[in-house]
């Protein structure tokens, strides 16, 4: 959100903070990033998430880092759960965009003991444009 930028701006002055669309086009044609950070926010993207992944890749430098953070809920069934059913699946597709260098669940006991997944992963040059063909369920994910 727009307030959450201003006031990480306000902690963190040294940092650039932006807010874009990335299911729809690549934000800041021609600029790459150290970092991408997808935080507890993948749920919302999930309809496009192909899309959503390939654009933030493309939005890292040469061996840029792409960090996301997710939780599962602790119910039987959620949106988004034809395409993800949970972390072990979660990590196989970011693996896809990213080698792992951090993968780790860790379980919310704040609430009901759910799955919350770390994955940090480095750009790789050789997994932009080729292995992120993949179908899972009744959704097909290029």
């Amino acid at each position: 959100s727009l307030a959450a930028i201003k006031k990480a701006k306000v902690m963190f002055p040294k940092i650039r903070f932006i807010k874009g669309d990335l299911i729809n086009e690549r934000p800041l044609p021609g600029e790459y990033f150290d970092l991408v950070v997808v935080k507890e926010s993948l749920d919302y993207f999930y309809h496009k998430l192909t899309q959503f992944l390939d654009n933030a890749v493309s939005l890292l430098r040469e061996n840029g880092s792409l960090y996301i953070s997710q939780p599962f809920p602790k119910v039987e069934k959620w949106f988004g759960q034809e395409v993800v059913d949970g972390p072990e699946k979660l990590k196989d597709i970011l693996s896809r965009y990213a080698e792992p260098i951090h993968y780790s669940v860790q379980w919310d006991w704040n609430f009901n003991g759910r799955p919350f997944v770390h994955f940090l992963g480095k750009k790789n040059e050789d997994k932009e444009g080729s292995g992120n063909n993949f179908a899972m369920g009744k959704c097909r994910i290029r």
